[in-house]
This record gives structure tokens, C-alpha cells and sequence, in this order.
């Protein structure tokens, strides 16, 4: 956050954020994708997410690999 301004780093967490989701939905199709947010929002209720549960609940739904959709909008 320390290289980031405020204004910045919100839109980066909260657009990024969104379009990410948009894109994987796009990615994997619809019912893939509601499935997953079904899962992953269950799963870890009262928990910690990483982007490692992300990519794996999402992988899971979809039977794919997503290793390049996430480096380009998460690491």
C-alpha cells in the first residue's frame, strides 16, 4: 500500500476487484461461476481468503487451469 495513494489503492481494490470477477465469469462461464461463488463464499465463511483458495475453488467448478488469469489481475 506504501507505493500507492489512497485514491489509488481503493480503485485498484474495489474496481480491479470487480472486473476481476467479471472476467473469470467470462472465463469459465456462468454456471461454473455461480456455483463457485456459492462454494467459495460457504467454504470460508469466518475465514481467511488467499488467492491460492480462490484459484482452487474456482478450478474446482470449472475443471481448468487458471494460473494466467490470475497473474495478470492478482499477482
Amino acid at each position: 500500500m506504501a507505493s500507492h495513494s489512497d485514491s489509488e489503492y481503493s480503485g485498484i481494490v474495489h474496481g480491479r476487484g470487480g472486473l476481476f470477477f467479471d472476467t473469470l465469469r467470462d472465463e469459465i462461464g456462468k454456471e461454473a461461476f455461480d456455483a463457485f461463488t456459492k462454494d467459495y463464499t460457504t467454504s470460508l465463511t469466518w475465514d481467511i481468503s488467499t488467492p491460492e483458495k480462490l484459484e482452487d475453488t474456482a478450478e474446482k467448478h470449472c475443471n481448468c487451469n487458471l494460473p494466467m488469469l490470475l497473474d495478470e489481475w492478482i499477482y
